[in-house]
Parts: C-alpha cells; structure tokens; sequence
C-alpha cells in the first residue's frame, strides 16, 4: 500500500506494508486523499529544518503505541440544541 510522508520539506508517497488487522477492524481502500493546509503543510515544510522536531514524519515503523481505544462516553452526543439557541 502507498503512505505518504514529509520528508526534506516535500510530501513522498512510498510504498509500505500493509497494517495487521486486529479483532473487529476493517481495511478500507481510499478514493482521494488531500493534505491540509494547516498541521500537514506545516509538518511537511518543517521536515526540510535540521532542527526541526520530526525530520520526518510519520516515522515509519511509527514509535507511538497503537491505542485505537474506543471513547466511551455514557452521555448522548451530539445534544439537542435548546430552544433558545436556535435562530
């Protein structure tokens, strides 16, 4: 599968292996994708700074731990908006 990654201030689509599925996950294939003008691009042009926190990123194997936990939260989401609230 192709990952894209921030690499000398540019975005490079490499090729990776394939994610382990674990109970209960899907695999979903992607139509289009776009990289954000924000967080993204400023990862992307910070990975050409020597200094600069992550050369690249994401780093590849990754060295944060997969959580994938759930959120749980017993409240109901999103809530009715209030009478008043609506104009």
């Amino acid at each position: 599968m192709k990952r894209v990654f921030a690499s000398g201030g540019a975005p490079v689509v490499r090729e990776v292996a394939e994610p382990q599925l674990r109970k209960g996950e899907v695999r979903i294939r992607t139509a289009f994708s776009g990289i954000s003008v924000g967080t993204e691009t400023w990862l992307i042009e910070g990975s050409a700074d020597p200094t600069f926190i992550n050369h690249e990123y994401p780093v590849d194997p990754p060295s944060w731990p997969k959580t994938r936990t759930p959120i749980k939260n017993h409240s109901p989401l999103p809530r009715p908006p209030t009478p008043d609230a609506i104009a």
